[in-house]
């Protein structure tokens, strides 16, 4: 049953306030030529089996990242901590606001830099912190997949928030890693790859545990929140499945009517949630024991009128709680959908998504939801706008849960693409607590980790302690 789209007045003037919001990031992202750059095993193990190698299907063309460029290994090093590069320059004088009474990052600054790749073209597409916050998963056109290992030790004065040099470097994929997925341990993880390959990694080996081959790209892969002896993989022979890892074997799966380009469980691990390649999203509910898939509905995520009226490309999904999910497509838009009643709540406009598989995340404390942008800036959102518009919406004809409350900031001076997370709750604290046994004056409120042309910035959204 397909749910129904939102009204006509809802996007009436859709079309029109596109070409508008457009001209207005161009107008507040055209900063001063001012560079960032410049400024100052818990749980129990899957079986332990023998890697079985199955016959690769016929080829079949591929839409994604094939224009994957030659990477460059980098080399292991113990970590060395006297190579950080501390920095605490303030983006005071680069954030811009829309729709908002009141700045909340600009206070912003940037902690640390690493160099990721010195192939600076190649993209970064995947940043996942593991559940423990220990390691963040770094990945994208470079099919290398680096394990950054957040700083525990707790010295006096300011620190970075990584060592400088990965934990671990995985090598194994040969084309651009386009999804990675923790289990609950944070000792595994998998990796989904345009090379037809979901491999799965422990953290303590550079070279995979087991490869399951595919038919085709794998865009998506998700570990089940409480078996990690499941996962579910989305590929583009529009075909979704759920394995068995153990045994090595297919559970059940299901046929999309078009290419899958994202999925995920939801938290509770009742629904499957898959994107395609034109704005649908599919709601599955997964049934072990008869071993199939039910769909239960189909949320369009796409405008009803203009130019993206057809749909664009589903491209990541995050959630607010177990009943609120989070949808990123390639039209610019991130929407937030209630699952009890597939009614949509927010939807979040201002960036730059267009061509790349952007994916958005809520903060720790889900105030607020952040995104990379095509442009070489990073977004935060408040989670619910909280501007109050200066012509009652009646009259204007505008919905009330459109949100253009945002901030933004560049990450670089050129328009490249940047990917951004928020870190998770327990590296914030980490922080605090660091800087409480140091007896800083500051509090960190939100990290935001940011990768952008081979590099990797930490910023610090902090206010310093009044004492009255």
């Amino acid at each position: 049953m397909e749910t129904p789209g939102v009204s006509d007045d809802e996007e009436f003037f859709d079309a029109f306030e596109t070409t508008m919001q457009l001209k207005l990031n161009l107008s507040n992202i055209d900063i001063e030529t001012k560079s960032l750059d410049s400024l100052s095993v818990a749980e129990s193990e899957p079986k332990q089996i023998e890697n079985s190698h199955s016959p690769l299907y016929d080829s079949t063309p591929q839409i994604f990242l094939s224009d994957y460029s030659t990477y460059n290994s980098l080399s292991h090093k113990d970590p060395d901590l006297s190579k950080s590069n501390i920095s605490t320059p303030s983006i005071k004088n680069l954030i811009k606001k829309h729709h908002k009474d009141y700045f909340e990052f600009a206070d912003a600054e940037q902690i640390q830099e690493i160099d990721l790749d010195s192939n600076t073209s190649n993209k970064i597409l995947v940043l996942k912190f593991s559940p423990d916050g220990r390691f963040l998963a770094i990945s994208g056109q470079n099919p290398e997949i680096k394990l950054y290992e957040v700083y525990r030790q707790r010295v006096h004065g300011p620190q970075n928030l990584f060592y400088d040099v990965p934990y671990n470097v995985m090598i194994g994929h040969t084309l651009p890693v386009l999804d990675i997925s923790w289990s609950q341990s944070s000792t595994y993880f998998l990796s989904a790859s345009e090379d037809w390959n979901v491999f799965l990694w422990s953290i303590a080996n550079s070279t995979s545990v087991l490869q399951f081959k595919h038919p085709n790209t794998v865009s998506c892969v998700c570990f089940h929140p409480f078996n990690a002896n499941h996962f579910l993989s989305g590929c583009h022979d529009k075909t979704v499945r759920i394995w068995n890892i153990p045994n090595y074997t297919v559970v059940c799966s299901a046929e999309a009517p078009e290419i899958i380009t994202a999925g995920s469980f939801t938290p509770n691990g009742d629904l499957i949630l898959l994107g395609l390649l034109h704005g649908q999203c599919l709601v599955y509910e997964p049934q072990f024991e008869e071993e199939k898939l039910n769909l239960l509905t189909q949320i369009n995520c796409k405008n009803s009128r203009g130019r993206k009226s057809m749909g664009r490309r589903v491209t990541g999904f995050d959630f607010l709680d177990e009943q609120q999910a989070l949808i990123t497509t390639n039209d610019s838009r991130m929407r937030l959908y209630n699952l009890k009643d597939f009614t949509l709540k927010q939807k979040y406009k201002g960036l730059v998504n267009e061509k790349f598989p952007i994916k958005s995340t809520f903060s720790h404390n889900l105030m607020h939801a952040v995104s990379g942008s095509e442009n070489g800036c990073i977004y935060v959102w408040n989670t619910y706008c909280t501007w109050a518009p200066k012509i009652n919406p009646i009259f204007s004809r505008k919905k009330n849960f459109k949100n253009y409350s945002y901030e933004c900031f560049p990450a670089s001076n050129t328009r490249a693409l940047c990917s951004a997370i928020f870190a998770p709750d327990k590296v914030v604290k980490e922080v605090q607590t660091r800087n409480k046994s140091s007896k800083s004056d500051h509090i960190v409120s939100h990290i935001v980790v940011v990768a952008c042309e081979g590099k990797l910035k930490i910023f610090y959204n902090q206010f310093k302690i009044m004492t009255w």
